[in-house]
């Protein structure tokens, strides 16, 4: 047994939503994409006071926009995130009870397997799932947008003020351990399933950007458009990505802790103990100005029959 403890990827900028007018808008999923499975995942970083759009679909058609598929994903005002999924009078919601709104980096994923089950993911965990019932929905092309609450019938709202990076698009279900497992890994591109990639890592962090008139899709698909952005300052515009993630802890295990730890295969005393998680994580000191957490720790199990 091993524990891990994990750090989020870094890039040089992302990109700032003022939560007034900016959006991004662009890739024309085509029918079926997202009929029976899929994943959507990327990393925003905003307070708890405000809310708004992370990524959402829009029918490119007029004709009754109600019926036709479309997925989701918002912050509400407090800091939950809620997913989306459904059309044609079938629809599911994923909601996190925990507050994400507290000016740090955090993952989101939203996924639909085969059999229905939706599931939202934060920070590489399950938070929560609901079922889908197909009523078969009409199948048309979606549009992609970042950060806006869009339809054909209606106007743009509910902008999200923060910021965010490496958005991708799957037209497969991402497993639980794909998620946790590459949510802070660099992909290639050439990933199966992959269908769109958008680190959001352009322009001059900070600086004038006003000649980035294109969201680069690193899988080489379909790019976007950023729309009302200032390209200026440090909102509405590429800013240098600051990571929240205290960078000069150190673990160290307790007198007694070797990795891989061995596990008896029978107890032979009741409350028995068995030192796997005694370690002490110090903070390396006050330089950064970060106060130190532990935001996730994930045990692998090797060497049983019911290895996970």
């Amino acid at each position: 047994m091993s524990s891990l403890f994990s750090l989020s990827a870094s890039a040089a900028n992302v990109l700032a939503f003022d939560g007034n007018n900016d959006f991004v808008r662009g890739l024309e999923l085509f029918p079926g994409i997202f009929a029976k499975k899929f994943t959507v995942e990327l990393w925003f970083k905003s307070d708890a006071v405000n809310q708004g759009y992370l990524v959402q679909s829009a029918s490119t058609s007029l004709a009754s926009p109600e019926q036709k598929i479309q997925y989701s994903m918002r912050l509400e005002a407090g800091g939950s995130v809620i997913a989306g999924y459904g059309g044609n009078g079938s629809y599911v919601s994923a909601a996190s009870s925990s507050s994400y709104g507290d000016g740090n980096w955090h993952h989101a994923a939203m996924t639909l397997d085969s059999s229905g089950l939706f599931t939202l993911y934060i920070d590489g965990a399950a938070v929560a799932t609901d079922s889908y019932v197909d009523n078969r929905p009409t199948l048309d092309n979606l549009s992609l947008y970042l950060g806006v609450l869009t339809s054909t019938s209606s106007s743009n709202s509910s902008y999200f003020k923060g910021q965010m990076r490496d958005v991708r698009v799957w037209v497969v279900p991402r497993s639980a351990a794909e998620v946790l497992a590459t949510k802070d890994a660099t992909l290639t591109g050439a990933e199966v399933g992959l269908a769109a990639w958008y680190t959001l890592d352009q322009g001059v962090g900070g600086g004038t950007s006003t000649s980035t008139s294109t969201i680069i899709d690193s899988f080489g698909r379909s790019h976007l458009e950023p729309l009302n952005f200032t390209m200026g300052g440090t909102e509405s515009n590429f800013v240098t990505f600051v990571d929240n993630t205290d960078l000069d802890a150190s673990l160290t295990a307790a007198a007694g802790v070797a990795e891989p730890v061995a596990i008896p295969t029978t107890v032979d005393t009741i409350g028995e103990a068995l030192d796997v998680f005694d370690f002490t994580l110090t903070d390396g000191g006050t330089a950064d100005a970060l106060a130190l957490g532990v935001s996730q720790v994930v045990v692998n199990v090797s060497g049983t029959a019911t290895d996970a």
